[in-house]
């Protein structure tokens, strides 16, 4: 885009191959590990690049407010149980205690501490092309409108909460946030261990849930 006129330009690229995921169908452990595949490198190039700071499009106050999201989600909780179907267990309560206490120093440590990357936030099955074994490019991720510095690992979240069946989650979770931290290793990230992709892993978990709870299900 031009910033002077405005002028701006359009790609296109056919993807009439493709198929699309769908998160009402769990991807398999293998298509999981060509989304990994597919993200990492987006996260490698823009790791901890002074580009990602100074970007105020990128800012993550621009579309989730630090100072906001915990009163916002004490507010929508309750009306979040009203309208939930499924019984409210002792589990479920203690999850919305526990989230209303820590999900700020939580969305500090993942949108605010380095090191920050470039992250899709969004990154999920219904965002994801499959290409075919013959196309020239195996997987196109869609829907950048989420874009936002943040740590890689939230990407992550988002993809094995929302994309996999919870069984096949369960077994391979470990192997393929493992398989993600060698990948920044692999590509020169020198300042971030297995150890915290993990911790970082496990706290983004929080995130995915709270876009149900932030979007309350119509009556």
């Amino acid at each position: 885009v031009d910033e002077n006129d405005g002028r701006c330009v359009i790609l296109l690229q056919d993807l009439t191959t493709a198929r699309r995921g769908r998160s009402t169908d769990a991807c398999s452990p293998a298509e999981v590990e060509r989304a990994i595949e597919a993200i990492a490198p987006l996260h490698t190039r823009w790791w901890q690049k002074p580009d990602v700071e100074s970007r105020p499009w990128l800012d993550p106050e621009m579309i989730m407010p630090l100072e906001g999201t915990q009163p916002d989600f004490e507010a929508q909780w309750p009306v979040f149980l009203e309208k939930l179907s499924i019984p409210i267990t002792d589990q479920v309560r203690q999850f919305g205690e526990w989230a209303a206490v820590e999900l700020r120093a939580v969305m500090q440590r993942l949108f605010y501490e380095p090191p920050l990357t470039v992250i899709h936030n969004d990154f999920q099955a219904d965002n994801l092309l499959f290409g075919r074994a013959s196309d020239s490019v195996p997987l196109v991720v869609i829907d950048w409108q989420m874009l936002v510095r943040g740590r890689g690992p939230v990407d992550l979240a988002y993809l094995l909460s929302g994309s996999m069946d919870p069984e096949d989650r369960r077994r391979h979770e470990l192997d393929l946030v493992s398989r993600y931290a060698v990948q920044l290793e692999a590509a020169g990230v020198s300042d971030y261990d297995a150890v915290e992709c993990l911790a970082d892993y496990r706290a983004a978990l929080l995130l995915p849930p709270l876009t149900v709870v932030d979007r309350p299900m119509e009556q």
